[in-house]
């Protein structure tokens, strides 16, 4: 047993959400914060809109990325050699379910927003329904990029196996031939 797999699922998942893309957007929320709180202006419906079909199209992609894996650990030698080191798939589920969470919740925040963003007149609420929505849409959107990068790595895994195992069994392929045919030939000296 890997002492990966033995780590607790609560480390697993603070390592998941404690990623650099959070750091990043939380970064970018600042900003709008800063900017939304010293800047002059009314902030509009439109300009949250964008943010509402970014979500959903994140949320989307991110969902897709989610079946995919699902389809690549089932039934396959990559599936059986991943659950050697992560029994329950805990690990290397853990991103996909942060960045649907992610995504989700940047889903609900940036429809709350547009809903609302006109309607309050604090300003330091206005800074901060645009400061979380824009946090949730750009982490929802680097984790995306993330699990992008994620899955293509399992690909190049996946082809490695299959060209391992077709590898292995071409070798055992000619193994046998190669025993049958010592099988069928006698040597002359063992023929007198």
């Amino acid at each position: 047993m890997s002492s990966r797999s033995n780590q607790p699922v609560r480390w697993i998942a603070v390592r998941s959400v404690l990623h650099w893309d959070f750091w990043s957007a939380l970064a970018v929320s600042a900003l709008v914060a800063t900017v939304a709180l010293t800047l002059e202006f009314n902030p509009e419906r439109s300009w949250v809109t964008p943010l509402v079909w970014l979500s959903l199209g994140v949320l989307t992609a991110s969902l897709q990325q989610w079946a995919s894996l699902r389809s690549k650990l089932s039934d396959s030698a990559y599936g059986e050699l991943v659950r050697i080191v992560d029994e329950s798939e805990i690990e290397i589920k853990m991103p996909y379910q942060v960045t649907i969470s992610a995504a989700l919740v940047s889903v609900v925040c940036s429809v709350l927003a547009m809903i609302f963003i006109e309607a309050v007149n604090l300003r330091w609420v206005q800074a901060l329904f645009l400061a979380v929505t824009s946090m949730f849409a750009m982490w929802s959107f680097l984790a995306l990029v993330s699990l992008i990068r994620l899955s293509l790595k399992h690909d190049r895994n996946i082809a490695e196996v299959e060209s391992t195992r077709e590898k292995t069994e071409a070798a055992q392929r000619l193994r046998a031939a190669d025993q049958r045919g010592r099988a069928g030939s006698v040597p002359p000296s063992s023929a007198g």
